[in-house]
């Protein structure tokens, strides 16, 4: 697909807060290093049997001192990638960063509970089996960026992060309406695209200015990022394997990547996904901004 070049107009532009470069990101495939760090905390009530991990050596890490404000109640855990995990550390540089990591390749049918089948390349899958002795309500927390945001909304190049219970083949996870966690369904509140950049709409091919800059979030890479969201879910007495999942669709390139913390807690929540607020809220600042520039056009390979 080849784009002309269109003359931004100026837009108000909204900035949060200044947060330091905090976050410090080790690349590991180790499955006992990704299980030590996101269940590290889990329900006295459980047991972990075990814990595998299948994708790309690069495509998944351990991270720390995560201190953007609207993420600061997951300021540890694990990053799962479709790329290279040490991609997903800021500062957001490149309107496109990403690779093709060469990992594996999977399709999960009906994967939203609407017939829906998501085609991923360069799956990266965590696998948790655990067990208890009791009913319990347990939980985990995520945010979900992609470089896809805001180009590629609505496209075929839906990356998606899901997650399963033992051989429920529908994603557990669901954004504030209900639907699947993928880059289409378009639920980023965050809009970490610096001022000054300028991007085009997948479908209508047109270059628009950015609608945001968010300096406080330089930590991190990714173009746009949903909120904090708990995940709360039942199990039955008994043994269970949880899996987290995230891919590419459509291509193998721009990488998204989900951070994921407080692996198998306990939770009075009720089932579902939930928007988990953050105890140190970002302070926001009104700026107006004009823009002027030209946008290039990007190649997509496939």
């Amino acid at each position: 697909m080849r784009l002309s070049k269109k003359l931004l107009v100026a837009l108000p532009i909204l900035a949060t807060s200044v947060q330091a470069l905090g976050i410090d990101i080790t690349t590991t495939n180790s499955a006992q290093d990704l299980s030590d760090q996101l269940f590290g905390s889990h329900s006295d009530a459980i047991t972990i049997m075990g814990t595998t991990f299948s994708g790309s050596d690069l495509s998944s890490g351990t991270y720390r001192d995560l201190s953007f404000g609207p993420l600061s109640n997951i300021s540890r855990g694990i990053v799962l990638t479709t790329g290279d995990a040490k991609l997903a550390k800021g500062p957001n540089d490149s309107q496109f960063q990403g690779i093709d990591n060469g990992g594996p390749s999977e399709s999960f049918l009906n994967y939203d509970g609407l017939g829906n089948t998501a085609d991923l390349n360069n799956v990266a899958k965590l696998m948790v089996t655990f067990s208890c002795e009791s009913e319990l309500k347990l939980s985990f927390n995520f945010s979900f960026g992609s470089e896809e945001f805001y180009e590629y909304v609505n496209s075929p190049y839906n990356d998606s992060f899901l997650t399963f219970i033992d051989n429920d083949r529908v994603t557990l996870s669901r954004d504030l309406n209900g639907n699947a966690i993928t880059v289409n369904n378009q639920f980023f509140r965050v809009d970490n695209r610096p001022q000054g950049w300028s991007e085009f709409d997948y479908n209508g091919e047109n270059f628009l200015a950015v609608n945001g800059t968010q300096a406080g979030i330089d930590e991190l890479q990714y173009d746009g990022f949903t909120p904090t969201l708990k995940t709360t879910f039942t199990v039955e007495a008994g043994t269970h394997t949880l899996s987290f999942v995230i891919g590419d669709a459509g291509d193998g390139i721009y990488d998204s990547g989900v951070f994921i913390a407080n692996g198998l807690a306990d939770s009075d929540d009720d089932n579902g996904t939930g928007e988990d607020p953050t105890p140190e809220p970002a302070t926001v600042l009104g700026l107006s901004v004009a823009l002027v520039g030209f946008a290039a056009a990007r190649r997509r390979k496939i």
